[in-house]
This record gives C-alpha cells, structure tokens and sequence, in this order.
C-alpha cells in the first residue's frame, strides 16, 4: 500500500492539473494567474505572478528566457492579460509598457501601456517590462526566472583574422547575425524565433562591390575590402598604439564593439 502512496499522488496531481475547470483570476498550479480560458475551462493562458524585469527584445525572445513553457505573450494575449486581469487590479501589473512578441515597424517591436491600455512601440534595445506566459494544461514546472543570465561574448574576428562575402555570424544568445552580404554591405540582423528580420539593427552601408572580405588588421583597424584590396569601410582604430584592438565582439544587444588587449571597449558602431 506504501509503494502506491507516491504514484496516487502524482496522478491525482496530473488529474487537478490537467482536468480541473478554471475562471479569469484563478490561481493555476503551474505557476500563475489564468487570464484567458476556452468554453470548457480546461484550457487557456496564464500569466505569470511577477514581472520577469525590465528586458531588451533580445533578452525577452532568447530561447528558455522566460523559464521552462513560459514566453513572451503575443498582441491578442498581451491585451487579453490587460483587459482581462491589469484592469481589475490582478497581478499586480505596473502602469508601464509592456512588450509584445510581435514585431511593430522596423526596430520597433509592438508593446501594450498597462497604465492607458494604449498600444504603442519600443525600440529593440529599451529595457521596457516583460510579463511572461503560459499555455495550460502544461506541466507543473517552477514560475519563470525573474531575468534571464547573460551569454558569454562571441568572438567573431581575432586580430589578422577575416571573413569572406556570405559569411553569417550569430552572437552568443543567438538574438543577432552578422552577415557580410554579396554586394559588400557589413550589417547586424536580429533574429525572432530563429528568423532572420527583414530590417537590419546596423550596416555599414558601404555596398555596390563584389567579392568582399571583412579583416582585423594587426594594426587595429576593421576594413571592409574589394577584390581588389580596397578598402571600402573603415573604423580607423588604428591610430592609437595604447589602444589597438585585438578582437571584434557581436555583443547579446546586438552591437559590433572593438576590444583592446586590455578588455577596454575601443569602437562600437552605436
């Protein structure tokens, strides 16, 4: 009869999770507060109990940002937790925005005013409140981290290194690429759920030449060169010999930065 006593209560867990009716403002076991439900009440949306903090759209959309099922509520959800538990004072909810999954115009993502109910946009890289998500019946996994941890750098270019036209390099949370394009153009996309986006974040916009290459001098300066070696697009960082940068950086925000062999941030094309 012991042997029987866990697995009776796993199953009885699974039954009140995945079985049990629920209303707008219910506490669900998964770890938040059901703000939109079907017909049935066995399935709809939670949100979580706290803000998951101030957050980039990068840092909001990285995979697994929001913990385990949890993510970043789309328009029609981000609208439906404002109606339907912002407005009648339930999961303590600030007057502020808060963004959306979905992209608005250009680097302006879609984001809600929980303060006028007004939908409006926030740049790519404005820590603006995020409110993660879940879908239910789910499992009973722990409530969403409250921010997500930083990734290492990722190294693209080591001094005397380059990269040739059609190369794509991805930062280290995977939020950004840089792409040498074929016709010479350096630029910085970001990436949505594994897409690239139409709009660039930065690009060199020194184009309409083939064959490009993109180097680390051992001098410090980054070049954009022809087939020719000529060069199209410089950094001139290589006047101060104090300073002279050794690697180049695609940060998590999506900047391009210049280090020194001192970790000093020489040039950043922000």
């Amino acid at each position: 009869m012991r042997k029987l006593l866990p697995f009776a209560i796993v199953l009885l867990s699974a039954l009140a999770t995945n079985g049990q009716k629920y209303k707008i403002g219910d506490t669900h076991p998964c770890g938040g507060i059901v703000f939109s439900v079907d017909a049935t009440g066995t399935k709809g949306f939670i949100a979580a109990s706290k803000d998951a903090g101030h957050l980039t759209y990068a840092e909001a959309v990285a995979p697994n940002a929001m913990g385990q099922g949890w993510k970043l509520p789309n328009n029609k959800l981000l609208k439906e937790m404002y109606t339907n538990l912002a407005k009648k004072k339930l999961g303590g909810f600030k007057p502020e925005l808060y963004r959306s999954s979905e992209s608005g115009y250009a680097s302006y993502p879609w984001a809600l005013h929980f303060g006028t109910g007004k939908e409006e946009t926030s740049a790519l890289n404005n820590k603006t409140l995020c409110r993660a998500v879940k879908e239910f019946p789910c499992n009973n996994t722990p409530t969403p981290k409250p921010a997500p941890q930083q990734p290492k750098q990722s190294v693209l270019l080591n001094a005397g290194g380059s990269l040739n036209a059609g190369a794509q390099l991805k930062s280290a949370n995977g939020a950004f690429i840089l792409k040498i394009q074929d016709d010479g153009n350096l630029c910085v996309y970001p990436m949505t759920n594994g897409q690239q986006s139409i709009m660039p974040k930065w690009c060199s916009n020194a184009s309409g030449f083939k064959n490009a290459k993109l180097q680390l001098k051992v001098d410090g300066n980054l070049v954009v060169v022809d087939g020719s070696n000529t060069i199209k697009w410089q950094s001139n960082t290589n006047k101060d010999a104090n300073n002279k940068p050794v690697k180049l950086v695609l940060e998590n925000d999506g900047r391009l930065v210049l280090y020194s062999g001192t970790g000093k941030a020489v040039w950043t094309n922000k």
